[in-house]
């Protein structure tokens, strides 16, 4: 069940396969075994095992899959973490999941300076212009005397991945060998197998690590990996690689498309993008299909390491708005308040279960409880089934918005503003008022060369939606704030609002 045996069987049946690229650099099944049994060595060497936390601040690259691979096959646990942050915010996560050691990259050096860690290593790069990033070694470790596999099992905890935190403190989702290994299983069932990916993606997040890493690599597949996200580059990769699929949220495919070499790259080899954080807007789906290219765009969860629902590229268009069907393995309900099935259309929570769910969050026994509850994960997603069993998340539950004694959920107005023409993006939020209690105030994002105004937006409104939904007022701004899921920042937006 231990992951890491994933790349020792690629090693064996197919030593000469591409496992990566990273820059000019080509890994095979053979190589890239060999430098993750050299990381286990290194790990073994500074004392890591069985249950010790192994923190990693990294930009997306071989070292990095490395050092997950090599942590997995020691027992011990991974944790990486978000680069964006500040020392403080990195602090809290290293203390609060007992890191035993960290290694990150010398461009994060002013922030480790202000961190408690048991040991932190600063990792090397070669002396030429290419070449991948490699770990100080005291002494040149062999392959061979790199430590045994341990036996784990399906609930041993491999891997604690933080949350976002934009409502508060974040929380360290734990994810077992069995959850890695589940998602991918899953993915597979899907029909993604043997896929060239480009991975451009954060590595520190559910995404990018498990939506397109881990289960890349356990279906034989192959990564072309970008240390962070470039929309021309992407292109130029995709290009040049002959690229088969990416993953992204929606304003990262947005970019792509703003691009002047979208139109003329050629993007052939590409047979899907795949799109999460956030629902993706019909006249961006639309885009890609101009081009050749479906969208595949899914639900997915920190906690669900992250499979939870996938809509298929054949409805993309005619299914707008939906994140699919549940993934093959999953059990997906949609329940009220107490608990109870909602009837087919009605809103209610999400709840998951399947053998992909996380065992509880690192440290933080109280919010385990009030989300893993009787077997399922409560997600806090607002939702609802449609008669064909395809299920639409229509918001979170805490952003709701109360006015007048009616629910309002901002998810709902933003997809209606959204297919105005004059509106690249958009996020609604409550802001308070003395009559109704809140009312919804929307950020507009204009298309490049428009300016469209609040009695506009109000008029295409009335006729799509309930007067009491419509924004009381509108803010235009440059952009959104965002977080490095590519989610929009609501927490700042209320911010900005007082």
């Amino acid at each position: 069940m231990n992951v890491a045996r994933w790349m020792e069987r690629r090693s064996f049946i197919e030593p000469d396969a591409l496992t990566l690229k990273e820059g000019s650099v080509s890994l095979n099944n053979a190589e890239f075994y060999g430098r993750m049994l050299r990381a286990t060595s290194f790990l073994n060497s500074h004392g890591i095992s069985p249950d010790d936390r192994v923190a990693v601040l990294l930009y997306n690259s071989s070292l990095f899959l490395e050092l997950f691979f090599a942590t997995a096959r020691l027992g011990a646990i991974f944790v990486p973490l978000n680069y964006r942050l500040a020392s403080m915010e990195l602090d809290y996560m290293l203390k609060n999941s007992g890191s035993r050691l960290l290694v990150f990259d010398p461009d994060f050096s002013n922030k480790v300076e202000g961190t408690e860690v048991a040991e932190k290593v600063q990792i090397l790069f070669p002396s030429g212009k290419d070449g991948l990033a490699e770990l100080p070694f005291d002494s040149e470790p062999g392959a061979k005397g790199a430590p045994d596999e341990k036996e784990v099992s399906a609930d041993t905890p491999l891997l604690i991945l933080y949350t976002s935190g934009t409502t508060g403190r974040p929380k360290g989702a734990t994810l077992t060998h069995g959850n890695v290994f589940w998602n991918a299983v899953m993915h597979l069932n899907e029909g993604l197998y043997r896929e060239k990916a480009l991975a451009n993606a954060p590595f520190f997040h559910v995404g990018g690590l498990n939506a397109i890493a881990t289960h890349n690599l356990h279906s034989r597949g192959s990564l072309i990996i970008e240390r962070s996200f470039d929309a021309r580059r992407a292109l130029e990769l995709i290009e040049r690689e002959r690229v088969t699929c990416m993953f992204g949220a929606p304003t990262m495919l947005e970019m792509i498309t703003r691009e002047p070499l979208f139109e003329t790259a050629d993007l052939s080899s590409v047979r899907y993008f795949m799109a999460g954080a956030a629902p993706v807007p019909i006249n961006l789906i639309e885009k890609f299909h101009k081009r050749g290219i479906r969208i595949r765009q899914g639900l997915g969860l920190t906690e669900c390491a992250p499979a939870v629902c996938l809509l298929h590229d054949q409805y993309a268009l005619l299914k707008p708005g939906s994140c699919g069907k549940e993934f093959f393995h999953l059990e997906v309900r949609i329940v009220d308040e107490g608990g109870k099935d909602v009837a087919q259309g009605e809103l209610g929570e999400i709840i998951v279960k399947g053998p992909n769910v996380m065992i509880g969050y690192w440290g933080d026994p109280e919010s385990t409880l009030q989300t893993l509850r009787d077997g399922w994960l409560y997600t806090g997603d607002l939702g609802r089934k449609d008669s064909d069993g395809f299920i639409y998340v229509v918001d979170r539950k805490k952003d709701m918005i109360i006015s007048g004694g009616e629910n309002i959920y901002p998810a709902e107005v933003e997809s209606v503003l959204v297919q105005h023409g004059g509106v690249a993006e958009v996020a609604v939020i409550g802001i308070p008022d003395s009559k109704w209690g809140e009312v919804p105030l929307a950020y507009i994002v204009p298309e490049p060369g428009t300016t469209p105004q609040p009695e506009e937006l109000m008029k295409f409104c009335n006729s799509r939606i309930a007067k009491y939904k419509i924004p009381r007022q509108f803010r235009f701004v440059r952009e959104l704030p965002k977080i490095v899921t590519g989610k929009i920042d609501k927490k700042v937006l209320r911010q900005l609002s007082l």
